[in-house]
């Protein structure tokens, strides 16, 4: 069964995300972690099952002195805690498959490119490229 809504997340210290319900995307970035953790929460128990998407996160020489590096590793973890609470597909995505499918030119296509909201972009970024691999958005429009 396809799903009728999806949330694509950027794991970070803020941490940005997109929400598709059929053809309506929100997108938007969270500062602060508890807040985005109960937010999710909130919106699984509303929407799911559905499916969670979300950047990959590898700790290596250049992110091992990241202080960063925790708060995206830990998201990782409650989002999939959450989703499998949820009944909901939990998807892991590279951030260059990401990146290389859905440039800033492609999200200005669509609409989707938030001016000065990098973390918002790059869960567009993961929304688009699962849309389209799972064929829920024609790569025409691209």
């Amino acid at each position: 069964m396809e799903p009728d809504h999806v949330i694509a997340i950027d794991p970070g210290k803020t941490t940005g995300f997109a929400y598709w319900y059929g053809s309506e995307v929100v997108a938007d970035q969270e500062p602060d972690q508890v807040e985005f953790c109960t937010r999710l929460e909130r919106y699984l128990e509303i929407r799911c099952p559905g499916v969670v998407v979300i950047e990959r996160f590898v700790i290596n020489v250049k992110t091992v002195g990241n202080s960063q590096a925790p708060w995206s590793l830990e998201l990782i973890g409650v989002a999939r805690y959450l989703a499998a609470k949820h009944n909901c597909e939990f998807v892991i995505q590279t951030p260059a498959d990401a990146k290389r499918f859905m440039s800033d030119e492609r999200l200005k296509n669509l609409g989707w490119w938030q001016k000065g909201k990098v973390h918002a972009n790059d869960a567009l970024r993961h929304l688009g490229l699962y849309l389209v691999t799972r064929k829920l958005m024609c790569v025409d429009v691209l």
